[in-house]
């Protein structure tokens, strides 16, 4: 004897035998976006406090933008910035040139 006919079967349950395609193709994008985005979130909190392993995140002190005043107003900033200036300058010049000429080529 069989226990269920296909007529005791509810509209809903059809419903959702009829999607489970579509909410897996939909679920894939969701799981990522919430692994790589919304999780990694939790260690950015720890560039605005005085991070104590005891405390943990939610119990270590907030110090607010000190950290970041203490790095742009360092010497050592000053010159990695200068340096990754001068690189991207030296790339710029040094390689837009070459790309020029190539150009033309295609008009």
């Amino acid at each position: 004897m069989q226990l269920w006919h296909s007529a005791t079967i509810s509209k809903s349950n059809k419903i959702k035998s009829a999607n489970w395609q579509f909410w897996v193709v939909i679920a894939v994008p969701i799981i990522y976006a919430i692994i790589f985005a919304y999780i990694p979130m939790a260690g950015i909190v720890l560039a605005f406090q005085d991070f104590s392993i005891r405390k943990g995140i939610f119990g270590s002190e907030w110090v607010g933008l000190r950290y970041f005043k203490q790095f742009l107003t360092s010497t050592s900033s000053v010159s990695g910035y200068k340096e990754y200036l001068d690189s991207q300058c030296i790339f710029i010049f040094s390689f837009f040139p070459c790309a020029y000429p190539a150009s033309d080529r295609y008009q």
